[in-house]
């Protein structure tokens, strides 16, 4: 999410019986793509974990897990807890 001054409302899941009290309704996949090009490739043979991730964080443009996660609590389509649970329990220590 950049810098912005836009604010967010969050929501949080109450349940009811069709959802078996959970606040969940059905499942949404968020997926991270890293499509390998010639530099990703250079980097990887370079045997250093480091810099390979530098790398791919930079091609991948912004469009991680987190920042997905993010952006469909921004659309109130779930809630900033699931977000955290999915987005960034990656074990990194940087997930941007």
């Amino acid at each position: 999410m950049g810098a912005s001054d836009e604010e967010i409302s969050a929501r949080r899941g109450t349940g009811c019986s069709a959802c078996h009290a959970t606040g969940y309704s059905g499942r949404m996949g968020v997926y991270e793509l890293l499509v390998m090009d010639p530099i990703l490739t250079e980097a990887i043979l370079r045997s250093d974990p480091v810099a390979f991730s530098k790398v791919a964080r930079e091609r991948m443009h912004g469009k991680t897990v987190a920042h997905q996660t993010l952006e469909l609590v921004r659309q109130g389509r779930t809630s900033l807890t699931e977000a955290m649970r999915v987005g960034f329990d990656t074990g990194e220590e940087e997930n941007f």
